[in-house]
């Protein structure tokens, strides 16, 4: 089942999300989306910093799902014994890999198989955020007032999905939105997301080689991925530019500048995965 079709995957088309709205209050006017991780299976560790965001800023938290993350996913690539199992068929396949594990062998086992994967879940995120801010803005919300306004809080990469919905700023909704990015903010090829609890080396390798190495020449073979990366899609064109520190750095640093007072960054000293001297090079050019 974790090589099965993107497009089977019901879960990922009908979902789940929670809100945490301030006592008392009926219609809600702020709002704060908490963007997760990579390879994340449930919210446990991420409703106290939602419950801490909403008593300080007296704001809404909308937990937002990333696309085959959280209730997204079958059940089935959280099956411990059934994971454990693939994780030890991979070691074997590949005698090399490090950090293969139970927590991660489902998401390595696919990005792995097929990289670009995690454009297209990510591009359908940025589309679920954006159809879900328009059924509030069109009043089709039961809890948000359609004059509503939103920040983010993301961790890790869903930094990353922030960074690029404020960046592209999708008809002018994120002009006055803040971010919060905490152990985020880096360009992809400059963090090491290899860990028990994210993804393996082999996956790693396979993603890094994608997105990073020959990204040009895999454009040229994939006519849709094309059409959204180069041909007038500006949230595929920051895309593009989150990628590698060198590639459109101009094009990148110019629209953090122009939004630099709107973007506040918390990194961890001895954080290896996303390193704090990569977050300052990327957001502070």
């Amino acid at each position: 089942g974790v090589h099965i079709k993107d497009v089977f995957v019901k879960e990922n088309q009908q979902f789940n999300y929670y809100i945490l709205k301030p006592v008392g209050t009926k219609k809600i006017k702020k709002v704060t989306f908490l963007f997760h991780g990579l390879n994340e299976k449930n919210w446990e560790k991420y409703f106290p910093w939602g419950k801490a965001i909403c008593e300080q800023t007296n704001s809404a938290i909308v937990f937002f799902p990333i696309a085959f993350h959280m209730d997204r996913a079958p059940l089935s690539w959280s099956e411990k014994r059934k994971m454990f199992e693939l994780s030890e068929q991979r070691k074997i396949k590949f005698p090399n890999v490090v950090n293969s594990s139970l927590s991660n062998v489902a998401i390595s086992m696919r990005l792995h198989a097929m990289p670009q994967r995690m454009i297209w879940s990510g591009l359908q995120t940025y589309y679920d955020v954006i159809q879900f801010i328009e059924n509030c803005k069109n009043n089709n919300h039961p809890l948000i007032d359609k004059d509503f306004n939103f920040n983010i809080f993301a961790y890790s990469i869903g930094g990353l999905l922030a960074e690029i919905l404020k960046l592209s700023n999708y008809k002018n909704y994120f002009v006055n939105t803040k971010l919060c990015l905490f152990c985020s903010g880096a360009v992809v090829n400059r963090i090491s997301p290899v860990s028990k609890f994210i993804l393996d080396s082999e996956a790693n390798i396979a993603l890094y080689a994608y997105l990073a190495e020959h990204f040009n020449k895999f454009l040229e073979k994939d006519a849709l991925l094309h059409h959204y990366i180069e041909e007038d899609h500006i949230e595929g064109e920051v895309f593009n530019a989150m990628l590698e520190y060198q590639k459109k750095r101009k094009f990148r640093e110019n629209l953090f500048k122009k939004v630099e007072h709107q973007i506040y960054a918390i990194a961890l000293q001895k954080d290896f995965v996303i390193p704090p001297f990569e977050v300052m090079n990327t957001l502070q050019g």
